[in-house]
């Protein structure tokens, strides 16, 4: 439990010491929860075969994680204002332990629905909220270089964990993985161990001549007050944003909301299959083709560090990355001569990378672009949700093809039509923003 505030206390972050224990934290925690179902992807074949399922009915597993994960992220932050951002976490990472470990006694498919899919999902997603809105408090002016400490999380989990999963696979099987699998989700609650408290401080008593100098300077992060209040409307807020004049959201907002889908849907669906769709292939043994998803891994660093120098030195905008990286995404799926050899699937796992890496940056980095911060609340629930549901239905939809036609290049070419629209109902909005930067 949070110890108890006295009243004009607030808490200030020191932007440094122990918030860089924090920013690991945060980078492991968006490394377990944001590469979650592509780190499990080597067990997809397995469980067609064990529980003799589709690929449609075997992709619901892990989507159903991703799902939950993303579209209930504002119940992490919610039940820390009541018991702390570290009793939070440490309390939800019991669950992804519970259920991955109890997936071994799995007798259907629709058991890991329940275990590897509801509770471990809505574990993720009372652990990965806290973690971020902790690290924002820790770093009231150096966001920016915290923010992206935990961009690196996800890359490096994904050129690690891929080979250890298949490795395990192959010497315990996928029972075996799963049960190997629930001890590393559980290092969620050392992150949660890692969130301790800020201290708070006393404060002078508010008056007429400072108030509005307090409104000017004082950032919403590090007020527990305004923070508390603006995540109980957190949820409210995404349901009535449309009518509320207080809260109104640039048109340009619901058409990226929906090319996010889009994207989702797409990347989702192609890390997902990607191992499954060499194996078919015969390109290798599966502890071969598991580092292909490790190539996308390391390469998805070096996607996010170099646009993120592209919209600082605004070379680009954030929505041209954004679509520029969607539209990539889309050309190497429907090229199938990326997927003849092995040289060709780690040319495309590499291309993948880089693209993706910087259409993940630009998730958020757009929306604070167009909406700003004080909309933040809002937005990023949102983008979250879409984000969400494109992760529920992009494996799923995927698979429903390969059943229908038994062929990966007609799944891919349906992927990249996918990403092609996200990409193009940019373009406006991309025209209209270079020719009102024109006129400036």
């Amino acid at each position: 439990m949070e110890t108890s505030v006295r009243p004009g206390a607030t808490a200030i972050g020191p932007d440094g010491g122990w918030g860089w224990m924090v920013a690991l934290a945060a980078a492991t925690a968006d490394g377990i929860v944001g590469t979650y179902s592509f780190v499990m992807s080597p067990l997809y074949i397995d469980l067609q075969r064990e529980f003799n399922t589709s690929a449609e009915k075997a992709a619901w597993v892990f989507s159903i994680t991703n799902f939950i994960a993303y579209v209930f992220a504002f119940l992490g932050t919610s039940v820390s204002i009541r018991i702390g951002a570290r009793m939070t976490v440490m309390a939800f990472s019991c669950l992804p332990l519970i259920g991955l470990f109890s997936s071994y006694f799995a007798t259907s498919i629709h058991y890991l629905y329940i275990s590897a899919g509801v509770v471990t999902g809505i574990g993720f997603a009372g652990s990965l909220s806290p973690t971020h809105v902790t690290n924002a408090k820790y770093f009231p002016t150096r966001y920016a270089l915290a923010n992206g400490i935990t961009h690196i999380g996800p890359a490096v989990a994904l050129f690690i964990l891929p080979p250890i999963t298949q490795m395990c696979v192959n010497l315990y099987g996928w029972r075996g993985t799963f049960v190997v699998e629930s001890a590393i989700v559980f290092h969620l609650c050392v992150c949660g161990a890692l969130l301790r408290p800020l201290k708070h401080v006393q404060v002078p008593e508010a008056t007429e001549d400072n108030i509005q100098v307090d409104r000017e300077h004082s950032n919403p992060i590090t007020n527990d007050a305004d923070e508390q209040l603006s995540n109980k409307r957190t949820f409210k807020s995404i349901i009535v944003c449309c009518g509320d004049n207080n809260i109104q959201l640039p048109f340009l907002f619901p058409v990226f909301v929906i090319s996010v889908l889009f994207m989702s849907m797409t990347y989702s669906g192609v890390m997902v299959h990607l191992q499954s769709r060499a194996s078919v292939a015969q390109v290798g043994s599966m502890q071969r083709t598991s580092f292909l998803i490790s190539i996308s891994g390391i390469c998805s660093f070096f996607g996010r560090f170099g646009s993120s120098i592209l919209v600082y030195y605004k070379i680009l905008s954030s929505l041209c990355v954004f679509s520029l990286g969607l539209f990539t995404i889309g050309v190497i799926c429907v090229v199938p001569q990326l997927a003849e050899t092995y040289a060709g699937f780690a040319a495309f796992s590499a291309i993948l990378g880089l693209a993706s890496g910087a259409v993940m940056t630009m998730l958020f980095t757009y929306p604070y672009d167009l909406c700003g911060s004080e909309r933040a609340s809002v937005t990023f629930p949102i983008v979250l949700c879409s984000y969400g549901v494109g992760s529920l239905l992009g494996p799923p939809f995927a698979g429903w093809i390969f059943d229908s036609w038994h062929d990966y290049n007609y799944v891919y070419y349906a992927l990249g039509c996918c990403s092609f629209v996200g990409s193009f109902i940019l373009v406006p909005g991309i025209i209209r923003n270079y020719r009102a930067g024109k006129s400036d």
